[in-house]
C-alpha cells in the first residue's frame, strides 16, 4: 500500500476533527499516513488523535541546510518545482523554496507516494512544489475560506 504525507497547517485541531477522521479512515483501508504539519499543538485535537500525534513531524524540525540541499540532488525537478513557484503570488518566494524542500526532505525519508493537503493555501502551494522535488504525487481539497474569501493563486472562473 502507498504511504500518504498528509501536508496541515496546524495539527491537530479541534475545529478541523474530520482530518484526523480522515486519516483514520484511510490507514483503516490499509495506507500508512504521516502527518506533516506547520506547527503541531501537544495539546490540540481530540483524544483520540494522540496515535496520529506521536507520529506527526513538523516541518520546521528540518533544518534550512537540509530542506536546501534537498534541492540539489535532481536539478531536472527542482526547475520544474522553481518554475511552479515562480508563478505564486500568494507566498513570499523565498518561504515557499525552502517549506517546499522541508517537506519533500520529510516525504523522501517516510517513503511518501502521495502527498495529500487540506486547504489550496499555503499547504496546498508547498505540497505541489515539495511533489515536484520529491517525485511524489500530489493533491489537495479546498474547504470555502480558502476557495472564496483567499483565493490566492486559484484561477477565477
Amino acid at each position: 500500500m502507498k504511504t500518504l504525507g498528509y501536508v496541515l497547517s496546524d495539527f491537530p485541531v479541534l475545529s478541523e476533527t474530520f482530518v484526523g477522521t480522515e486519516i483514520r479512515a484511510m490507514e483503516a483501508l490499509g495506507y500508512q499516513v504521516k502527518p506533516f504539519a506547520f506547527n503541531i499543538h501537544q495539546s490540540g485535537g481530540q483524544p483520540v488523535d494522540k496515535p496520529l500525534l506521536d507520529k506527526a513531524v513538523a516541518l520546521s524540525s528540518i533544518s534550512n541546510f537540509s530542506a536546501l540541499a534537498i534541492w540539489l540532488r535532481n536539478p531536472f525537478r527542482s526547475v520544474k518545482a522553481l518554475s511552479f513557484i515562480v508563478r505564486q503570488n500568494g507566498l513570499p518566494k523565498k518561504s515557499l523554496i525552502r517549506s517546499a524542500g522541508q517537506l519533500a526532505r520529510v516525504a523522501i525519508e517516510n517513503d511518501c507516494d502521495h502527498l495529500h493537503a487540506h486547504f489550496a493555501l499555503h499547504t496546498a502551494a508547498t505540497a505541489i512544489a515539495a511533489s515536484k522535488l520529491s517525485g511524489c504525487q500530489v493533491s489537495f481539497v479546498g474547504h470555502g475560506y480558502d476557495v472564496y474569501a483567499r483565493p490566492a493563486d486559484l484561477a477565477s472562473s
